[in-house]
């Protein structure tokens, strides 16, 4: 059970700083190319990363809690 909750406190911890992350490396222009784009593109393409962050790890935790259940077979009710 502890594997389950360590899982869970890391996955929300990066669905927290990934975006924030992206929108500041987008507003101090720490990303390559950022600096290039308008303000309101820089603006659009963070918030767009960010989005786009969130889900990855959305999806990374789905994956892992897929390969986290066992799988078994469904066998018929010896009782009937």
């Amino acid at each position: 059970m502890s594997g389950v909750l360590a899982k869970f406190v890391v996955a929300s911890v990066v669905m927290w700083t990934a975006p924030v992350a992206t929108m500041y490396g987008f507003y101090y222009q720490i990303i390559p190319g950022a600096s290039q784009l308008s303000s309101s593109m820089q603006t659009l393409a963070s918030r767009f990363l960010a989005v786009i962050s969130i889900n990855l790890v959305i999806g990374f935790y789905i994956c892992m809690a897929m390969k986290e259940t066992p799988h078994q077979d469904l066998e018929p009710d010896p009782s009937e």
